[in-house]
């Protein structure tokens, strides 16, 4: 889960151990001094797996994307315990392809806003 720094709650995803992508409309148009903290795998009020600060916040201009980055003195304890370096291969896919995805079930898991922003659920 990503929060703001005006405490919204929106889902964040994680493609490397220090960035992650989410909406911009969750943290803004602009970059601030602090932009919020990542706390993956929260449920309810719990942290398992710790959280990172957002030191960089880089909204995209176009579109309702963001790339949160921190840094390892931005992670806890037990972020940086559990969640070891990775980095994510991204694969596009062409019109067609996307086309054959068309009436298959998709699932994600997120903070929903219409919830309470603090559990994950699988729609």
């Amino acid at each position: 889960k990503y929060e703001s720094a005006d405490h919204s709650h929106c889902t964040a995803i994680l493609i490397s151990s220090t960035v992650a992508l989410t909406a911009k409309h969750c943290g803004g148009n602009h970059p601030t001094t602090y932009n919020g903290t990542i706390y993956p795998g929260e449920s309810g009020l719990k942290t398992p797996f710790g959280y990172m600060n957002i030191s960089t916040y880089i909204p995209n201009s176009k579109y309702d994307i963001a790339i949160l980055k921190g840094t390892e003195k931005d992670q806890s304890k037990d972020y940086h315990y559990y969640i070891k370096p990775f980095k994510t291969a991204v694969t596009g896919f062409t019109d067609d392809t996307l086309d054959s995805f068309v009436g298959l079930e998709t699932y994600s898991y997120g903070y929903p806003y219409k919830f309470s922003g603090y559990k994950q659920y699988r729609s």
